[in-house]
């Protein structure tokens, strides 16, 4: 039974460290893209790169928040 219970443990440990990088690397890609998204804004249209949105021009914040949603998956798969 004791054996039971410590792994148990060690998979709610498991989950919490990768919860923890996952909100990690979403932070820190948001800032990137919110720099991306703040200077895209600033340069002419026909200069500005060609990420993937929405299809619809929203605030800055949250187009960062749609492209960091949609590449950090990426980085924890298999």
């Amino acid at each position: 039974m004791a054996a039971v219970a410590t792994h148990s443990v060690s998979l709610t440990k498991v989950r919490r460290e990768k919860a923890r990088d996952f909100r990690l690397i979403l932070v820190v890609a948001y800032v990137y893209f919110l720099l991306i998204a703040c200077v895209a804004r600033l340069l002419p249209r026909s200069w500005r790169p060609s990420l993937p949105s929405t299809g619809r021009r929203g605030s800055v914040f949250a187009e960062a928040k749609a492209l960091a949603g949609t590449f950090v998956p990426f980085a924890f798969m298999r």
